[in-house]
C-alpha cells in the first residue's frame, strides 16, 4: 500500500514540475505547479517522491507527466485490435499482442462494471482509490490507459492513478517502462 517501513505507509510525493523536471518534489505530497525546482532528487524532501523514499528508488510515479501504458481496450467485436476512441481508423497489430494488456469493450468508466474489466496484478481493481488516486477505466470513448497523473494534479495523482485516455499525441504525456520476470518451463 505504497512505500511502507515499521508498518508505517505513506504517499509518494508529487513530481510538481510543470516543466516535467524529473526527480522534482513538492513541499507537500499534494503540491502542485512549480515552475522551479523546489526539491531536487538528491534533497531530503526531492527524495519523498521516490518509491523507497530515498535517491535509489523510481521517480516520477507520482505527477510530472502523464504515462501511458500498454494498455487498450479490445474493439467492439473482441479482435486484437487498438480501438480507436479519437475517431479515427483502427490500428492493426499483428505478432505484437504480448506487449498490449488489452481489456474487455464496455461503455462506462467509474463504476462497478467497469472496473470488473480489471485484471488482477494489474492495479487497476485491487488498488481502486488508494490514497485518492484518479480511477477511471478506459472505456468506448477513451481506449487507452494512463498513469501517474501530471504535476497540476495535486491530490488525485500518484502510484495508483490510472485514466483513460484517447491515444493522442500530447505534449504533457511520457510513457511508463515496466521490467518484469517471466517464469520458463
Amino acid at each position: 500500500y505504497g512505500r511502507c517501513t515499521n508498518n508505517t505507509c505513506t504517499e509518494v510525493t508529487i513530481n510538481n514540475s510543470s516543466t516535467y523536471i524529473t526527480g522534482n518534489a513538492g513541499d507537500t505530497v499534494s503540491e502542485s505547479s512549480a515552475s522551479v525546482i523546489t526539491n531536487a532528487y538528491n534533497t531530503t524532501k526531492g527524495q519523498l517522491a521516490s518509491t523507497t523514499g530515498n535517491i535509489y528508488g523510481v521517480y516520477d510515479t507520482s505527477g510530472g507527466a502523464y504515462d501511458y501504458v500498454m494498455g487498450n481496450m479490445s474493439s467492439a467485436n473482441g479482435s486484437y485490435t487498438y480501438y480507436a476512441s479519437n475517431g479515427g481508423s483502427n490500428y492493426t497489430y499483428t505478432g505484437n499482442e504480448k506487449y498490449v494488456n488489452t481489456y474487455s469493450y464496455g461503455t462506462t468508466n467509474n463504476n462497478q462494471t467497469a472496473y470488473n474489466r480489471s485484471r488482477l496484478g494489474d492495479a487497476t481493481g485491487e488498488s481502486k482509490s488508494w490514497y485518492s488516486d484518479v480511477t477511471y477505466f478506459v472505456h468506448s470513448s477513451s481506449s487507452w490507459f494512463d498513469r501517474g497523473g501530471s504535476y497540476s494534479s495535486a491530490a488525485s495523482a500518484g502510484p495508483f492513478y490510472f485514466a483513460n485516455n484517447s491515444g493522442n499525441t500530447s505534449n504533457s504525456h511520457s510513457a511508463r517502462a515496466a521490467l518484469f520476470a517471466v517464469a520458463s518451463n
